[in-house]
């Protein structure tokens, strides 16, 4: 099916369509293989915080993919900077917040429940752990 941009987001074009120079941790991310991610971060922890030349985290991928197991793997590898990361803008502006709602990519559903990781709030702790 076709995709209309959202006008009402920066990320309208969505990160995937953007030419990047990115490490195996974002592709990975925004193919949405849940294994391959668990085991660069089993083998390079620090990898969840690895930004691409566009200054986007692994999460800003997952989550444009509407990955919400990705998200919620990177998210529990961030550990206590699970909530930085989540609001975490790239050079453009997009948090992975922004890029899971405005995703072209992914199905609604797909969206919500990446968007629903990210969000901050009293249960936040237990939503990413599910």
């Amino acid at each position: 099916p076709a995709t209309v941009p959202n006008r009402h987001c920066r990320c309208g074009a969505g990160i995937h369509q953007l030419p990047t120079i990115m490490r195996p941790i974002h592709a990975a991310a925004g193919s949405g293989d849940l294994a391959l991610v668990a085991s660069l971060l089993a083998a390079a922890p620090a990898s969840v915080a690895a930004r691409s030349d566009l200054d986007s985290l692994p999460l800003h991928f997952a989550a444009a993919g509407g990955h919400a197991a990705v998200v919620q793997r990177l998210l529990a590898a961030a550990d206590a900077g699970w909530a930085a990361a989540a609001a975490a803008a790239n050079v453009r502006g997009d948090t992975p917040l922004e890029l899971a709602l405005c995703s072209q990519t992914a199905s609604l559903p797909a969206r919500l429940g990446t968007a629903r990781l990210l969000l901050p709030g009293d249960d936040a702790q237990h939503r990413r752990q599910e």
